[in-house]
């Protein structure tokens, strides 16, 4: 599980970087599973929030549910632990 925390964080910086300069989710989703590959995409879940036009924020939020394979832990964790990161960058275009 703590290897997985910085991974999550890259995918949000990548897409946050992507989301400054466009706004195609694919796009910024593709950011996000380019910078954290390791990552399942079918368990990693990316939203986007945006402020407004040119020079307000945008939010990149990435969610990743971790698949627990320590029994013990599982146990008492549950079958999976969400990991989650989120950065923020200023809009480039609007």
């Amino acid at each position: 599980l703590a290897r997985v925390g910085p991974v999550v964080a890259a995918g949000a910086r990548a897409g946050a970087r992507a989301a400054a300069i466009q706004i195609d989710p694919a796009q910024i989703d593709a950011a996000v599973g380019a910078a954290a590959p390791e990552l399942d995409p079918t368990n990693t879940h990316v939203a986007v929030s945006r402020e407004g036009a040119r020079g307000s924020t945008v939010t990149v939020r990435v969610d990743y549910d971790d698949v627990v394979r320590v029994p013990l832990v599982g146990w008492l964790v549950g079958g999976s632990v969400r990991i989650s990161a989120a950065a923020v960058m200023r809009q480039e275009f609007g």
